[in-house]
């Protein structure tokens, strides 16, 4: 029922204060009123609901004389509520009203009627048909849409479209496949972004913790945590974590070497790399994960930020700086390219 329509009889009651009132107002109206088909519906529907199904069933006896529009879906309804049996003639009558209905319906739901005519039948295989091939092009239109939103990396936009396919195809065993994927591809999207948004300076380096006396002092305690590392290499990278925030970093990748290979390992290399100013080395990791990342939809990012940092600690500025601009033209959002470039400003 339209919103006009829900005004329009809440008004009624309002102003009759009881529904008999506002029973006989309509009923005038059906009546002695030409009537669009919307408003009929909406006022035979109050009015079953309302206890009048008899005034109604009258009613529709004058508009069957009349060839008028019905409301059929709701006649088909109060019917069934009343458990009215069809004779021959109300069969034939049905029929002929049914030809020039328009669009599909679920008005089968409510007449059990298939053992007194088998065209009953054949009207529920129609309607079931006709749903079905509705579902199957809708089905197609959001498979195109996914199709779309994966091409442009509309990450947000699939999760939720995604979700909605989940719910309404759950025995869809491939909505299931695509959703465990998804969630795959983000959170690698996830790691490589934290790989490089939580580093914002350039190649710039503080003074190291430890000075060549204590590191050398420290060897006994480096040389087993590195023979840990080697014993038990699923612990490699939680070790080199802790040697990098003691900014132990050429140590930190001697120990990443030992670990497993993943998609953690890799961006972290990058980042010991560039820390442990081996620019040269760092640019051949970029170029490594560039390659066995690329469907991931941060990877281009993430390289392309670390490679203006190498560059730049190879003195090559303005190369650096191109690249981050590169960066901020198709994401302006990216804060820790834009504070770069203003950082580097003075020596472009």
């Amino acid at each position: 029922m339209s919103r006009s329509l829900e005004v329009a009889i809440r008004d009624l009651l309002s102003s009759k204060g009881k529904v008999d009132r506002v029973a006989k107002d309509l009923l005038n109206k059906l009546s002695s009123q030409t009537l669009r088909l919307e408003e009929k519906t909406a006022y035979v529907n109050f009015l079953i609901r309302a206890g009048y199904g008899q005034e109604i069933l009258a009613l529709y006896s004058t508009w069957f004389k009349e060839k008028s529009d019905i409301p059929l879906m709701s006649y088909c309804f109060l019917l069934y509520r009343i458990g009215y049996k069809p004779d021959a003639e109300f069969l034939k009558n049905f029929f002929e009203i049914y030809k020039n209905f328009n669009g599909h319906s679920l008005l089968t739901h409510f007449l059990p009627w298939e053992t007194l005519d088998p065209r009953f039948i054949d009207l529920k295989n129609a309607t079931v048909d006709k749903l079905t091939h509705i579902a199957k092009e809708r089905k197609e239109k959001y498979l195109i849409k996914l199709d779309y939103l994966r091409a442009n990396r509309m990450i947000e936009e699939e999760e939720k479209l995604l979700d909605k396919l989940v719910k309404f195809y759950p025995d869809d065993s491939n909505f299931q496949t695509d959703k465990k994927n998804f969630r795959q591809r983000w959170a690698r999207a996830i790691i490589s972004r934290k790989a490089f948004e939580s580093f914002d300076g350039g190649a710039e380096h503080t003074e190291p913790l430890f000075t060549e006396d204590e590191l050398s002092a420290a060897k006994i305690f480096t040389t087993e945590i590195k023979k840990l590392a080697k014993k038990k290499p699923q612990l490699a990278y939680n070790l080199s974590i802790a040697l990098y925030f003691l900014e132990l970093y050429d140590l930190a990748h001697e120990t990443l070497f030992f670990a497993p290979q993943a998609l953690n390992v890799d961006w972290f290399s990058i980042e010991v790399l560039f820390r442990s100013r081996r620019y040269a080395q760092c640019l051949d990791a970029i170029a490594i994960v560039e390659k066995k990342y690329s469907d991931d939809p941060e990877t281009v990012f993430g390289t392309t930020y670390y490679r203006a940092l190498a560059l730049d600690g190879l003195g090559q500025t303005g190369m650096a700086a191109e690249l981050l601009k590169s960066i901020v033209t198709i994401r302006p959002t990216y804060r820790s390219a834009h504070s770069l470039l203003l950082k580097w400003g003075g020596r472009i």
